[in-house]
């Protein structure tokens, strides 16, 4: 059986008992749950589920053309993790990433349990492309945003970048300075030096 078809068998069973599937828990935050967008209407109709948890096509197009840029210009010191990768906070406590990028001899040393697992070291760098959670918890995305970039940065990370695609903005932040919004063509460092612009590098 596929994932999404045992997703879905899961969520068909979940509706049947009357209470939400893990399935749609995008993150956890301190024990709550933050649900994929959408997940009401796949609640009551598990065959939307592909719908709920997919990307659309330029944001997907973007995360792919961003890891064609660090798989060829990243140092070889570090490794760029995708696909949602979760990052372990604390117990009960974790947050998706579109791309983290990690110290590759800290992903070498995990054991093959530890490999199945979400990540329990702090990435150097996490990168966000708008994001799949439901907002019927916070104010705004901006308030979504910036909760998890300090969650994020009181965690260990160094930087963090949110890429917008409907506002084409990318908002970059480090601990302890100013938060920093600048247009698409702007060249945002990523780590160590390395720059990139969505407009001129990736032709976005």
């Amino acid at each position: 059986m596929t994932e999404i078809a045992e997703i879905k068998r899961s969520s068909i069973e979940a509706t049947t008992l009357g209470t939400i599937p893990d399935a749609l828990i995008y993150e956890m935050w301190s024990g709550k749950p933050v649900y994929y967008r959408g997940y009401k209407e796949v609640f009551d109709n598990p065959q939307l589920i592909e719908k709920s948890m997919g990307s659309s096509v330029y944001q997907s197009l973007v995360i792919s053309s961003l890891l064609k840029y660090l798989f060829k210009h990243l140092p070889d010191k570090y490794e760029a993790l995708t696909n949602e990768v979760g990052v372990l906070l604390a117990k009960n406590d974790w947050r998706s990433a579109d791309i983290a990028i990690c110290d590759k001899a800290q992903i070498l040393a995990l054991s093959r349990e530890e490999q199945n697992k979400y990540l329990h070291f702090v990435p150097n760098v996490v990168i966000e492309i708008d994001t799949k959670a439901d907002m019927g918890e916070f104010s705004s995305i901006m308030d979504y945003y910036a909760d998890k970039t300090d969650d994020l940065l009181d965690f260990g990370v160094e930087r963090v970048i949110g890429i917008f695609t409907g506002t084409k903005k990318i908002m970059t932040a480090t601990k302890g300075n100013p938060w920093q919004i600048v247009d698409w063509s702007a060249s945002v460092e990523i780590i160590g030096g390395l720059f990139v612009s969505l407009e001129s590098d990736l032709a976005l």
